[in-house]
């Protein structure tokens, strides 16, 4: 959008908004992929009842903070095939721990660290859709939950998702909320783990990096009896 060009709105809501009067400066957003940009505007002229507004551009669009989705703790109703670009990736197990619409955390035990930067197909379902989610993301945050142990924290982010299989996530994001409302179970949480690039353990401190942590050892396809167990992440069904 250039400076010397005028933008027609229209308004949706019944009532504009304080401050909207001839001569009021505004900001205009845009969403884009990777976010939004603003760019600011002057109100020129407000015509048929306040419905339409002409928008007079004074200066260059900027990027802003990315979008910020809301998270939700997984308590079920997900399941998750995850594919490492790297096929040395593998892991044995994992569990969702929380979803948005701009990422998702898990818990998998893997014989190998997983490192921040590697990428992966995901394909998510949800058991009150009957469509697959697909979207390819990238591994930006990485702990080991205990030392030497090979149960990892990760968060992904979507780098790769269409809007329709977005909408999906949001729209199961929305209704998981609303019934954890319900339930009084909804923790005041607003930033999805994956974007924030962390994940909140109460009962026990993270660790460094994966990729400053060295890799553990191999060892049997199962986790040792003595290994502690993350009883406090619901399993993903």
């Amino acid at each position: 959008m250039a400076p010397d060009k005028t933008i027609v709105c229209k308004v949706v809501d019944d009532v504009l908004s304080s401050g909207c009067e001839v001569g009021a400066l505004v900001n205009i957003i845009r969403p884009t992929s990777e976010g939004s940009c603003a760019m600011p505007a002057k109100i020129s002229a407000i015509k048929d009842n306040g419905r339409t507004i002409l928008l007079v551009p004074m200066g260059r669009p900027t990027k802003v903070q990315r979008r910020v989705f809301p998270r939700v703790i997984a308590e079920g109703g997900v399941k998750l095939k995850l594919e490492f670009d790297n096929s040395n990736s593998l892991y044995k197990s994992m569990q969702v721990y929380d979803i948005s619409g701009g990422g998702i955390g898990l818990t998998i035990y893997s014989k190998k660290a997983i490192f921040i930067g590697q990428r992966a197909k995901l394909e998510i379902e949800f058991h009150m859709y009957k469509n697959k989610v697909q979207a390819r993301g990238e591994v930006v945050h990485c702990s080991q939950r205990n030392q030497g142990s090979r149960e990892f924290l990760i968060g992904v982010v979507f780098v790769q998702i269409s809007e329709g299989d977005q909408e999906v996530v949001l729209e199961f994001v929305a209704a998981e909320m609303q019934r954890q409302m319900v339930a009084g179970k909804l923790k005041e949480k607003s930033i999805s783990a994956a974007e924030a690039g962390e994940i909140e353990h109460e009962e026990q401190p993270t660790q460094p990096a994966c990729e400053e942590q060295p890799a553990p050892p191999a060892q049997d396809d199962q986790p040792e009896e003595d290994e502690q167990q993350p009883d406090e992440l619901p399993l993903a069904v």
